[in-house]
């Protein structure tokens, strides 16, 4: 669950950032297990780890220096050793990283950015374990189906806390180069459009005038319209379908957006037969839109999974229409719709999707 966290933004908040006073920077470095001689690696293209440059570890110690006028997020890392990886804030000052092969154990201090950063790692880590442990409570057979539902109202109530800590590092420090970074990294499952936009309104001027922010700015306002357009991909068997149709038939719709070369979608597809199954007696509809290129690798998903709703796609990955309208990015990503196209929750996944379908179901 760390690695979803950390690893998705980096691809999105490697924009580099805001001038300062003095530009030197050193980095003392301590890591467990190395030997004298070993090689670690400084990046700052956090998308494919391009070394920026390299050091050696001597007495289970390294340092790094430099100058730079930015602050922008980057990487240390051991080639030999892959499960030794640090993101940190470049930036001017003295800055402290202790490296592990334990997440837990690995730290970073010394600068306002970086000890804000690694606070945030701290909480999002327990958070992780506490929803590692109730998910695995949930499938245990020794539990009742009450203790279970109790467990998956404690899986929704952990899920909100950490959204609330991720929201309130946000605004705490939307100043500075973290608040930019978390506003990109996190999707809608924990910081809604709403908070988003109220973030970009709190920036600096400098800092909400640059391009990706006004972009985003752009697509969240469009996005504050809460119906449904109407979109037509054909289906497996070739037919065109309308997507505003389709809903009608159903009390709600949940639009799936997935692929079959998406890892978390398909991880989590057992669950989203599972809630299809509970509910579909009761209204509940599910349009699957695959950001597939590859039609034989999209139809084989669906058949090996038996995943039983409407399946559509354009073919054309992350192409598409639909995306590119709700400035979808990331997968999964859910919609849930009205039988009148209306948008009632957007990103939820798991036992918060369920949970949130059960609801509107019975009202």
């Amino acid at each position: 669950m760390r690695n979803i966290h950390l690893i998705a933004g980096w691809i999105l908040a490697a924009t580099m950032l805001v001038a300062c006073h003095s530009n030197s920077f050193k980095i003392n470095g301590t890591i467990d297990g190395a030997k004298d001689g070993d090689t670690l690696y400084i990046s700052y293209d956090m998308a494919q780890g391009t070394p920026a440059d390299s050091f050696f570890v001597k007495d289970g110690q390294f340092s790094y220096e430099g100058k730079t006028d930015t602050t922008r997020l980057s990487m240390i890392y051991s080639k030999k050793q892959v499960d030794i990886n640090s993101a940190f804030f470049l930036e001017p000052g003295e800055i402290n990283i202790h490296l592990s092969n334990l997440p837990e154990k690995q730290k970073v201090s010394g600068t306002t950015v970086n000890d804000q950063w690694q606070l945030l790692v701290d909480s999002i880590n327990l958070f992780s374990k506490s929803l590692n442990d109730l998910s695995a409570q949930l499938f245990s057979q020794a539990f009742t189906e009450e203790a279970q539902a109790k467990l998956q109202e404690e899986v929704i109530k952990t899920q909100a806390r950490m959204s609330q800590c991720i929201m309130s590092f946000a605004e705490r420090n939307i100043s500075n180069e973290l608040g930019y970074f978390l506003v990109n990294l996190y999707d809608e499952e924990y910081i809604s459009d709403g908070n988003r936009l109220k973030l970009i309104e709190k920036m600096p001027v400098k800092m909400s005038q640059r391009p990706k922010i006004q972009e985003m700015k752009k697509v969240l306002t469009s996005r504050t319209n809460m119906q449904l357009s109407d979109f037509s991909m054909r289906d497996v068997d070739g037919n065109m379908l309308s997507v505003l149709k389709e809903v009608k038939k159903n009390k709600i719709t949940v639009i799936d957006f997935w692929a079959s070369w998406c890892g978390p979608c398909i991880h989590e597809m057992p669950e989203v037969i599972k809630m299809y199954n509970q509910y579909k007696s009761q209204g509940l509809g599910i349009i699957g839109v695959s950001l597939d290129s590859n039609e034989k690798a999209w139809k084989n998903a669906i058949t090996s999974l038996s995943l039983p709703w409407t399946h559509i796609s354009e073919l054309n990955g992350w192409n598409n229409s639909m995306v590119s309208a709700y400035g979808i990015r990331s997968i999964p990503f859910t919609m849930i719709v009205d039988n009148e196209g209306k948008i009632l929750q957007k990103g939820l996944r798991g036992q918060q999707l369920a949970h949130a379908v059960g609801q509107l179901l019975s009202k």
